[in-house]
């Protein structure tokens, strides 16, 4: 007669935890290989909590695999429009990309949803600042003349 030894949910958390905490020290350290690594597993696990997937896909992106990235972000934003790491991870892959309209668009959704987000509000002042010196360059006067105007708005008084 043979047993199989299952852990029990408390363990099962536990372990999950230990391999999450795991994560963020070797995402910390510059191990984003690692670092996936562990938030993979985690999720098989069963951990499905926004950090986790939030971790995940920043280590996709330090790896380079900018798509997967942004799937991950995009479903994240998607699922819990409230979460605003994933506003701000999807913004800084479409920045990445050369996206500056869209990861635009992205910040201003997360500042509608919270206006008080100081990290929202900075990121979009450089998308936007990134846009008016892209503008500038390209010799797109009113275009960049829109841009620096509505960078003055986002700014505190």
């Amino acid at each position: 007669m043979s047993s199989t030894i299952t852990p029990n949910s408390s363990e099962t958390a536990l372990s999950s935890a230990r391999i999450v905490e795991a994560g963020f020290f070797h995402y910390n350290k510059g191990d984003a290989a690692r670092a996936l690594a562990c938030f993979r597993r985690a999720v098989k696990m069963g951990d499905e909590s926004l950090d986790v997937r939030c971790f995940t896909a920043h280590s996709l992106h330090a790896l380079g695999q900018l798509a997967k990235a942004r799937a991950l972000f995009s479903e994240l934003v998607k699922k819990n429009p409230r979460y605003m790491p994933g506003h701000l991870g999807l913004a800084s892959i479409l920045r990445l990309e050369g996206g500056l309209e869209k990861a635009r668009s992205v910040l201003m959704d997360a500042l509608k949803l919270d206006p008080r987000c100081v990290a929202a509000r900075q990121a979009l002042c450089e998308v936007v600042r990134s846009s008016a010196l892209k503008f500038q360059a390209a010799e797109k006067t009113e275009e960049a003349r829109s841009s620096w105007k509505q960078l003055r708005q986002l700014l505190p008084n």
